[in-house]
């Protein structure tokens, strides 16, 4: 079947009309050139406006391959001097008590009494706190009697009381020895049952 402008294939007449030129108006290229020229010129404005900052100008960095290796060297001294720094401090053991690297979840309040109508202060002391006499002093009531609460993980320790900064003695109440110089401890169990006791 002919058609009017004698194509007759479907694909033909779609076609003829995409390959025919076409006239582009008057001045449009001026006015495509004068676009692009104020574009570029809002682009570079805005750049003179804003600088980038030092920090995200991209720089290209040259080095001697000396230089790479000696950062290399001294992140891998850090490093191993790091690692070696910490297995050191998880060796070390509290020196003056054991009591402190036990792993426990359970805090018991400890009350600690001392009679005596007579002291001025009265410390107690112990395995607990490396034996100072100044860390946990004992407060007093009008009968002369000294109390102090102090909170320990269990265990079993030895203590004593330090009257008037130079007297120790030995709790009364308590299960009680000498060590190899003669001085008087107590010893108490705190959250655990001490079978020797009793023999």
């Amino acid at each position: 079947m002919d058609d009017t402008n004698g194509i007759n294939d479907p694909a033909e007449r779609i076609a003829a009309p995409l390959r025919a030129s076409e006239r582009l108006p008057t001045g449009f290229e001026d006015r495509l050139l004068h676009r692009i020229r104020s574009e570029a010129a809002e682009i570079a404005q805005r750049k003179t406006q804003r600088p980038r900052s030092w920090w995200t100008t991209p720089r290209a960095i040259t080095r001697a391959p000396i230089v790479s290796f000696a950062m290399a060297a001294g992140f891998t001294a850090l490093v191993a001097l790091s690692t070696l720094a910490v297995t050191q401090t998880r060796q070390i053991a509290p020196a003056f008590s054991p009591v402190f690297s036990r792993k426990t979840d359970t805090v018991h309040v400890v009350r600690f009494i001392y009679h005596d109508a007579t002291a001025r202060q009265i410390a107690v002391v112990g395995d607990f706190n490396g034996w100072g006499a100044t860390e946990f002093p004992l407060s007093v009531n009008d009968n002369g009697v000294w109390t102090a609460m102090i909170a320990l993980p269990a265990g079993a320790y030895e203590y004593a009381f330090v009257v008037d900064r130079d007297q120790w003695a030995a709790d009364p109440a308590a299960l009680s020895s000498r060590d190899e110089f003669g001085t008087p401890t107590s010893r108490v169990n705190v959250g655990v049952v001490d079978y020797n006791a009793s023999e």
